[in-house]
């Protein structure tokens, strides 16, 4: 995150992501990008878990959505 150059038009549309609050934390430093790396297997099965059509993490048999945006 601290090599992307993200203008204000990036950030609006990362805003009505459900991975806002991850990517925001990343950008503002308030998670390390190297201990980040270390559960990159677990970020990627989180991303995985999105359903796009149904605006809903699928985990496990449960849908849970993000009430946020």
């Amino acid at each position: 995150m601290r090599d992307l150059e993200l203008q204000e038009h990036h950030l609006k549309l990362l805003r009505r992501t459900p991975f806002w609050l991850l990517i925001d934390a990343l950008r503002k430093q308030r998670l390390s990008n190297d201990n980040c790396m270390k559960f990159d297997k677990v970020a990627l099965k989180i991303i995985k878990s999105y359903d796009h059509e149904a605006r809903t993490f699928k985990i496990g048999s449960a849908d849970f959505w993000n009430c946020v945006w």
